[in-house]
């Protein structure tokens, strides 16, 4: 900062609004320009809260990281500059960069950048409902639209295509829509046959009706290049899920 620098903060002058698009090995992040501000600090932190280390200064309300590991978390903040003096930081931003190679809003149609629901054998039943989902518990939650329709009974997603034996993280998306207390559902997830949920209660884990969930799982194509997902019903009620995402943690090889 320069010497004998003088700026009367004010709400304005500090940026806000950021957000954290996730894409292939980057970031993109967006803000709120701030009042005379000159330019823009751009810290980071692999943990929430910091701390953040400064990666970059730029003129305007936006910036991508390049710098990042795919399946890795990121989080970010913003400090606008007035007159050579940092402003406090903005609101705290994070996202984990993947290569999506799937993502399914189960029970619904397309609800960008997530595909209408397909994949699923047999049908099973549908369930949807408007009340507004709390999503503030999860890292790059699905759009708020996944969460709010799902598809329930025992049923396999099948996922083919994928680059034979190559790990992907699986991501499961959930939220408890019907039942308004714990124990009341409790079911069963297998990936390629390896048990990963046993007795899952969406409700315990959520803390509530109505607030998104995100399982996630490392797992590995088969030989054919395929992940099948079985939601299996357990002790109680039926399985459900609300979206699905299957991501390459690193880039395919050429």
């Amino acid at each position: 900062a320069s010497s004998g620098a003088i700026f009367q903060w004010s709400d304005a002058a500090t940026a806000s609004g950021l957000a954290a698009t996730p894409g292939n090995a980057q970031v993109a992040l967006t803000w709120t320009p701030a009042m005379s501000a000159t330019s823009y600090d751009v810290k980071r932190s692999a943990t929430s809260g910091g701390p953040y280390t400064t990666i970059a200064s730029v003129p305007s309300g936006s910036y991508t990281d390049t710098n990042v590991v795919n399946g890795l978390a990121y989080f970010y903040v913003i400090a606008a500059v007035h007159s050579g003096l940092e402003a406090p930081n903005s609101n705290e931003a994070s996202a984990m960069p993947l290569v999506v190679a799937y993502a399914v809003n189960c029970g619904g149609s397309a609800a960008a950048p997530f595909a209408a629901d397909a994949y699923y054998s047999p049908a099973g039943s549908t369930f949807g409902t408007s009340t507004s989902i709390d999503t503030g518990g999860v890292l790059d939650p699905a759009p708020m639209a996944v969460y709010q329709t799902e598809r329930y009974r025992t049923l396999t997603y099948t996922f083919t295509n994928l680059s034979p034996n190559v790990g992907y993280k699986v991501r499961l998306h959930f939220s408890e829509n019907y039942w308004s207390a714990s124990g009341k559902r409790l079911f069963n997830v297998f990936i390629n046959g390896t048990q990963v949920l046993s007795s899952f209660d969406i409700y315990l884990t959520a803390g509530s009706q109505y607030r998104a969930v995100l399982e996630e799982f490392n797992a590995r194509a088969d030989g054919s290049g395929q992940i099948a997902i079985l939601f299996s019903d357990g002790t109680a009620d039926h399985a459900k899920i609300n979206g699905i995402e299957i991501a390459l943690t690193a880039p395919a090889a050429p």
